[in-house]
């Protein structure tokens, strides 16, 4: 699912699709601005994501095989709740 089927999916529920949109772009521009900061996000039932930084490693590149050093990076690590795929037949 896309944010355009999630926006059209709330929107069967609202009734509005305006009001859908917004509530799923202020929805997005949260979680994402929360996990700028550092901290985590959970939404209980789906899940955690975590703001975490990659080491800086060294690599090599498959081409020319020189080692190539890759600075740290900002990732987001998500883990799934345990009720998420809970085998009740519902997701």
């Amino acid at each position: 699912m896309n944010k355009a089927e999630l926006i059209d999916a709330l929107s069967q529920s609202l009734g509005q699709r305006a009001e859908a949109e917004k509530a799923v772009s202020k929805i997005i521009a949260v979680i994402r601005e929360t996990l700028r900061k550092g901290d985590k996000v959970v939404l209980t039932g789906i899940g955690s994501f975590h703001p975490r930084i990659r080491k800086a490693q060294r690599r090599h590149n498959p081409k020319t095989m020189e080692p190539v050093n890759v600075p740290p990076k900002r990732i987001v690590k998500f883990i799934a709740s345990e009720e998420l795929f809970e085998s009740d037949g519902t997701v």
